[in-house]
């Protein structure tokens, strides 16, 4: 008789337990480190009517750019860099980049456009990572197409509401993290070019954007920068 209550005693208590569960906070990843920032590069476009290139500061546009009309432009950045973080034994590379954006809070209509500043990311392996890496010394003229499905931002159109709606590293750090887990089912493509015109160095880039359209674009809307500027990005 004994023996039949112990057991059930075991039973009782291994049921109740299987039922419980701690309360525990995910896992939230963190950079392992970071490279310097590129915060200047000349952003170029062929005008489609008169042929002319235009230039600006930071910004791909087709004419001379404001304060005001800068965050209308997808291709726009106030700094790049590289950052490294390490999930489950498998490193991943981030291309992280700031850049002013907004909405119109009238869409239909679209009257009342709200500006916001913006950090992307854009998560490639280390074999994408060693390829952007690798072919910079080749100055061989192609492009190159670095894609993933691994990519998001956050705003601080919301930040006065604090919590997760802050500008933080640690709600980057909580959407990468998450963006990690449940991929895109769509790719996008930071498009490179490395050559050497008229004796200098240089590398031609647009920021993560659908493959397709980035494709298209690279031969006359880019940004330019010196290529020994342009590594100082590259971590190791």
């Amino acid at each position: 008789m004994k023996k039949i209550v112990l057991f059930l005693i075991v039973v009782i208590i291994s049921v109740h337990s299987s039922f419980s569960q701690k309360r525990e906070d995910k896992k939230i990843l963190s950079f392992e480190s970071r490279s310097k920032q590129l915060t200047n590069a000349t952003g170029w476009v062929q005008n489609k009517l008169t042929g002319k290139w235009i230039s600006n500061k930071n910004v791909i546009d087709d004419k001379k750019t404001n304060k005001i009309s800068i965050s209308h432009r997808p291709q726009n950045f106030t700094s790049i860099q590289f950052c490294k973080i390490i999930d489950d034994d498998k490193t991943h590379y981030i291309l992280s980049y700031i850049k002013a954006s907004g909405e119109y809070k009238y869409p239909s209509i679209y009257e009342d456009w709200e500006s916001e500043s913006r950090n992307y990311f854009f998560v490639v392996d280390s074999v994408q990572y060693s390829k952007i890496k690798s072919e910079v010394d080749l100055k061989s003229g192609k492009n190159i197409y670095i894609k993933s499905k691994i990519y998001g931002y956050i705003t601080d159109r919301f930040k006065i509401l604090g919590g997760e709606h802050a500008y933080t590293e640690k709600n980057l750090l909580a959407k990468i993290t998450n963006t990690l887990k449940n991929q895109r089912y769509t790719e996008d493509c930071f498009v490179l070019n490395y050559q050497t015109i008229d004796g200098l160095d240089v590398v031609r880039f647009r920021l993560p954007e659908g493959c397709k359209y980035n494709k298209t674009k690279i031969s006359t809307r880019y940004f330019e920068v010196n290529t020994k500027e342009f590594k100082k990005i590259f971590l190791e």
